[in-house]
């Protein structure tokens, strides 16, 4: 062979192993273009989860909030009339029988 053949022969295997390689990569890119477009997909779902999650903490924490207001006025009632009861109670004074006529 001359030269020119093995010239042409070297750069040939070089534009073929560079082909290879551009096509492997080019694979792997789109594997990983896949691959991140489910895990975005995943994210997304995820985030929508958490949002729901907060809404219906929220809405627990709200419904606390008004049933401990509801305890503390239902245990100012009681106490208010407890008290109001003692104070009944302190003023009944028992009677003595009579045993003479």
């Amino acid at each position: 062979m001359d030269e020119k053949q093995e010239l042409k022969a070297i750069i040939g295997a070089i534009i073929l192993i560079v082909l290879l390689w551009t096509w492997q990569n080019y694979r792997v890119i789109n594997n990983l273009k896949e691959e991140n477009t489910k895990l975005e997909s995943q994210v997304e779902e995820q985030l929508d989860q958490i949002n729901d999650y907060r809404d219906a903490l929220d809405q627990a924490n709200s419904n606390i909030d008004e049933a401990n207001s509801e305890i503390e006025e239902a245990q100012g009632y009681v106490w208010g009339n407890y008290h109001d009861m003692g104070t009944a109670l302190e003023n009944l004074y028992t009677i003595d029988t009579i045993n003479e006529l």
